[in-house]
């Protein structure tokens, strides 16, 4: 009896083998898709994170399935068609991935940027006065140097105080010749900027706006300064105009020069010395040209340093008028 028991159950069993029908845990039927892992947490803007996709039979046995991925908020955070989650901006995501009709379980994706390096700007800059002012910024970056709109509250210092001060709004006052970093610094993360505090001594023309022809023009060459009164030092200026508008004839000079030279019939080189006590603008020259261009002929004069000789504290001399143009026309 249990022997013909037995032959009968095999007997079935191999009937069904021989019918093709798969077992459950042969079934290739998506039953279930899992998404792992549960959440992530992205904290560079542009970062991503690869996440899996496993389909399931309804006996729980891993089948092989085509997945379609999707995010609910691609402004937050996108994913392709191989379930790479990326960063996009600050928030939070869901993604799915579905096969054969069957959804995930959603992932939740954040995406909160963490402060990484501090990024100061103007990176480099150069102060040529003392008592003159930089104003520095700075930013927070995540590790892919994306800015963070942290509303970050800065501390800011400078390297070396008897350079440059620098105040609580980032605003560095020049103080003494030299170099230093300001830097920026929040919730234990600093970055630097360089300021370079490095005076000059500078010219400027001061001369009529027009002239008739054939008549004579004085241009006073002008030496700048910003009331301190502690500039020594030599230095030569070229004052640059066109000979055929213009033909140097002479010049008179103050004490502060040492010499004045036409040097190419285009170009009048003036050697001044600063001395110790220049408290004022003053007028190291007046260089007089002959007008020989027609009338309704403009033309323009520059002035520029283009030598410094022996130069000892420049510290009190503004740049500004350093590579002058004035226009001058001919009536």
């Amino acid at each position: 009896m249990r022997l013909a028991t037995g032959l009968a159950l095999l007997a079935a069993g191999l009937a069904l083998a021989c019918s093709g029908e798969p077992t459950a845990s042969e079934d290739p039927t998506v039953a279930s898709v899992a998404v792992a892992p549960g959440a992530v947490t992205l904290v560079s803007l542009g970062g991503s994170m690869q996440l899996s996709a496993t389909a399931r039979n309804a006996g729980g046995t891993t089948v092989p399935a085509k997945f379609t991925w999707i995010s609910s908020n691609p402004s937050i955070a996108t994913v392709n068609a191989t379930g790479s989650a990326t960063a996009v901006s600050n928030g939070t995501a869901s993604i799915t991935a579905t096969a054969a009709g069957i959804g995930s379980n959603a992932v939740t994706v954040t995406v909160a940027q963490e402060l990484a390096a501090v990024e100061v700007t103007p990176a480099d800059d150069t102060l040529v006065a003392l008592g003159d002012a930089s104003l520095f910024a700075a930013a927070g970056t995540d590790a892919l140097g994306n800015t963070i709109d942290g509303g970050y509250i800065w501390e800011w210092s400078s390297l070396d105080v008897a350079v440059a001060t620098v105040d609580s709004e980032g605003n560095a006052t020049a103080l003494g010749v030299g170099s230093t970093s300001i830097t920026a610094t929040t919730a234990g993360v600093s970055g630097s900027g360089q300021l370079l505090v490095a005076p000059v001594p500078v010219g400027r023309l001061d001369m009529p706006a027009s002239v008739g022809v054939g008549d004579p023009v004085s241009v006073d060459v002008q030496l700048l300064s910003t009331g301190y009164g502690r500039v020594t030092g030599a230095f030569a200026f070229t004052v640059s105009f066109d000979p055929l508008v213009l033909q140097y004839s002479g010049a008179t000079s103050t004490y502060y020069v040492a010499a004045v030279s036409d040097n190419t019939g285009g170009d009048v080189r003036i050697v001044a010395s600063v001395p110790t006590g220049l408290a004022d603008n003053v007028t190291a020259a007046t260089i007089v040209f002959d007008v020989v261009g027609e009338a309704g002929a403009p033309t323009d004069l520059d002035v520029s340093i283009d030598a410094l000789i022996a130069p000892s504290t420049f510290i009190d001399f503004t740049a500004d008028g350093v590579g002058q143009t004035r226009s001058l026309i001919i009536q």
